[in-house]
């Protein structure tokens, strides 16, 4: 089954991609923050990140600046 990351603070948003990703037959993980967000990319096993730009904590651009660096 493909795991899928979804980051974004908009909780209604990230419901909605969740149930439309799950409908589908995807694994979805949710995370509300940029830390939140590489912390799950670490330990989830995700094959594909939903990541939003403007983010608390730290943005999307840094954050997938840390899953790259790390070779996640």
């Amino acid at each position: 089954m493909t795991r899928v990351l979804v980051v974004e603070d908009n909780a209604d948003l990230a419901f909605a991609l969740t149930t439309a990703l799950e409908s589908e037959g995807f694994a979805v993980t949710v995370a509300s923050t940029g830390p939140d967000g590489v912390a799950r990319a670490r330990d989830a096993g995700v094959q594909l990140i939903i990541l939003d730009l403007m983010l608390p904590g730290f943005d999307g651009f840094r954050a997938i600046r840390t899953i790259r660096d790390e070779g996640i």
